[in-house]
């Protein structure tokens, strides 16, 4: 079954205001809910994430859930029943018209990568998404495959630059014939091959919790990925500090801080809420940890 693209829904809703839910079947959130820890019960797990975005779009004021995005380990974890599940969730949210970003940080030789994008990006895969992360450390002539397949299917990348784990400064920072950063060579690229296509193809994922940096995001054309906000540490209102004025390519990501309110509606849906609007009390005591 072929699957449409989202894709160019998902660029025109980011605006820095919009939120991507993260969709992370970790098994003790599935074990809170009331859920045996099983591929079988993913299914119960994803409708009401779907039943959420679709309540929150409808019936409650902008900003809105503007993609979501699956973790592929976590269904992966559940072995052949897991990835099953996964496709599902795909195949649903497309029809909903709700974008995905499938998190799966592939990156590889030409033949591998091209293996991947259609494993992920081809329209007649059961594992057909909008978009997915990529990495870029085999450099980006092999990122430059990703984009090509993505532009071609009307998809999209979103590839690693500068992320918040502890030790993302030993690579992501490191200096390319002493003036240029490996991160400053990935926004490059990004930059120079959206400006060869009428809609941008190459987004970026940026910690939303790594604070003021060296990069500058004012100029650049096409969607930044941000994870962070909510369980990691950040809110909204720092997102001008990590962005400056390219905050208005940003798309915000929560995660455990609205899956850990379910499984009720009207909890996840305050939950939402909460993270949209800063409205959260324990943000005031938020310690940074890792995202990507």
């Amino acid at each position: 079954m072929q699957t449409r693209s989202n894709w160019s829904t998902l660029v025109h809703s980011v605006n820095g205001s919009n939120l991507c839910i993260g969709i992370d079947p970790h098994k003790d959130i599935l074990v809170n809910w009331g859920l045996k820890a099983r591929a079988e019960d993913l299914n119960e797990f994803c409708r009401k994430i779907l039943k959420l975005v679709e309540f929150y779009n409808c019936e409650c004021e902008p900003p809105s859930v503007a993609a979501l995005k699956p973790q592929s380990a976590f269904f992966e974890s559940f072995g052949h029943g897991g990835i099953k599940e996964l496709g599902k969730l795909l195949v649903h949210a497309q029809f909903a018209g709700v974008p995905s970003i499938l998190d799966v940080k592939r990156g590889d030789i030409g033949s591998t990568m091209h293996a991947y994008c259609d494993a992920y990006l081809n329209p007649e895969s059961p594992l057909s998404a909008d978009s997915i992360t990529v990495s870029a450390f085999l450099g980006t002539t092999e990122l430059k495959t990703v984009a090509e397949y993505a532009r071609k299917v009307n998809r999209g990348i979103f590839v690693l630059c500068r992320t918040s784990n502890a030790g993302a400064d030993e690579f992501q920072n490191a200096w390319i014939d002493n003036s240029t950063s490996v991160a400053e060579r990935i926004l490059d690229f990004a930059y120079k091959f959206n400006k060869s296509g009428d809609l941008p193809t190459v987004g970026l994922v940026v910690g939303a919790t790594i604070g003021e940096n060296n990069l500058d995001f004012t100029d650049f054309n096409g969607p930044i990925l941000a994870p962070g906000i909510g369980a990691q540490g950040a809110i909204f209102a720092d997102l001008s500090a990590v962005f400056g004025l390219g905050v208005k390519n940003v798309l915000p990501s929560a995660s455990r801080s609205i899956l850990k309110a379910g499984p009720k509606l009207d909890n996840m849906v305050t939950a939402v809420r909460k993270t949209l609007h800063d409205e959260d009390g324990n943000h005031n005591e938020r310690q940074r940890s890792s995202n990507g």
